[in-house]
C-alpha cells in the first residue's frame, strides 16, 4: 500500500485523502444498524454475532464493532449483557458481596492494587493456591479439551472465523456443562491438596 501511494505522489497526486467512491458508504455502522442490533439482542440475549450478521446484512467486523464500541455489551456466559450497570443491576450485585470464595491465579490484573481493594471491601474471600496451576482453572481441566476437540480438523481462513466457530460452540452448549465444571472445583482441589500441590492428571 505504502509503494501504491509513493507511486501516486510521483505522478502528481498532491492530496492524501481517498478518492470518493460510488455506491455503498464503506461502513455498515449507521444509526438504524446500531439500534437493529441493539433490538435483536434484546430480543434475544443468546443471539450471535454469525446470525445478527446474517440478519441484520451486514458484516461480522461490522456487528462486533456496533456491540463492543456502541452499544457497549459483553457476553457472560454466552449471554450479551450491558457493560454498564443499571440501578437494578447494582442492586442484585450487592447479594454476591456475602459468603463470596473467589479463586483466581496471580495474573497481573488479578494482583493489581484496584482489584485487591475491591476484593477486600466486597469482604470476599480469596482462595490461595498454586500459580498458573491448571488443575484448578476451570477452563484448562474442562472447557479447554472439549473445546478443541470440536475445532479438530477445521481450516480457518481468518481470525473473524476462528472467534466465530468458538461463539457458535459455546452458544449452542448446555448451561450443564458449564455448571459441572464449577462443580467438579471441590473433587479437584481436594485433590491438588493431597498431592501438595503437585499437578492432578486427571
Amino acid at each position: 500500500m505504502i509503494s501504491e501511494w509513493a507511486k501516486r505522489f510521483k505522478e502528481g497526486r498532491t492530496s492524501v485523502d481517498d478518492d470518493k467512491r460510488a455506491g455503498a458508504p464503506r461502513t455498515a455502522v449507521t444509526r438504524d444498524n446500531i439500534a437493529a442490533v441493539d433490538l435483536a439482542i434484546k430480543q434475544n440475549r443468546r443471539i450471535s454475532v454469525l446470525e445478527l450478521s446474517s440478519n441484520i446484512g451486514v458484516s461480522v467486523g461490522s456487528i462486533d464493532t456496533i456491540i463492543h464500541e456502541h452499544l457497549l455489551y459483553s457476553k457472560v456466559t454466552a449471554r450479551w449483557v450491558p457493560k454498564m450497570l443499571t440501578e437494578q443491576h447494582k442492586q442484585a450485585r450487592g447479594l454476591l458481596s456475602k459468603g463470596v470464595m473467589l479463586q483466581h491465579d496471580n495474573a497481573r490484573a488479578h494482583t493489581a492494587n484496584v482489584t485487591s481493594s475491591t476484593i477486600t471491601k466486597l469482604g470476599w474471600e480469596v482462595l490461595v493456591h498454586p500459580p498458573y496451576s491448571p488443575d484448578l482453572a476451570p477452563s484448562d481441566y474442562h472447557l479447554f479439551g472439549p473445546l478443541k476437540d470440536h475445532l479438530g480438523g477445521m481450516k480457518f481462513d481468518t481470525d473473524d472465523d476462528v472467534k466465530i466457530a468458538v461463539q457458535n460452540w459455546l452458544h449452542i452448549m448446555p448451561e450443564t456443562f458449564f455448571s459441572a465444571g464449577i462443580r467438579a472445583l471441590p473433587t479437584r482441589w481436594k485433590k491438588c491438596i493431597e498431592v501438595q500441590g503437585d499437578y492432578v492428571e486427571k
